[in-house]
């Protein structure tokens, strides 16, 4: 299509060069410049249409790489927020482990607490 254009577009312009270079009559050289801007009127519309063709399957192209990056977004930030409840879960876990040995401190410190004022008060025995 774009390539018949641009074929008509040289041979119009070829023969509206050959009729001014061999010194045609007024009519002639009319005749070819009408031609001439005919082809070329043409050519516009083969190219705009070119040109619509071609943006709408750059939108289309550009919509599917849109979407495409969205999900790609979407999966990431699924991936983040499970990982995030992840290290919450582990978090959690450390901190009622944590709780737990510090109670199991306190237990140890009391017993070592009781037998030392054990050991104190039978020490004079």
């Amino acid at each position: 299509m774009l390539n018949s254009a641009k074929s008509a577009l040289d041979t119009a312009k070829t023969e509206l060069s050959t009729k001014i270079a061999t010194k045609a009559d007024a009519s002639e050289v009319n005749k070819a410049i009408e031609d001439l801007n005919t082809v070329i009127s043409n050519a516009e519309s083969v190219n705009n249409a070119y040109a619509d063709e071609k943006n709408a399957a750059l939108k289309v192209e550009l919509t599917k790489s849109i979407s495409d990056s969205r999900e790609e977004v979407n999966a990431a930030i699924e991936a983040l927020s499970k990982r995030l409840e992840a290290v919450e879960n582990e978090t959690e876990s450390l901190t009622d482990r944590l709780s737990d040995a510090e109670k199991s401190s306190d237990l140890l410190s009391q017993r070592l607490s009781a037998t030392e004022s054990k050991s104190n008060t039978l020490q004079p025995f």
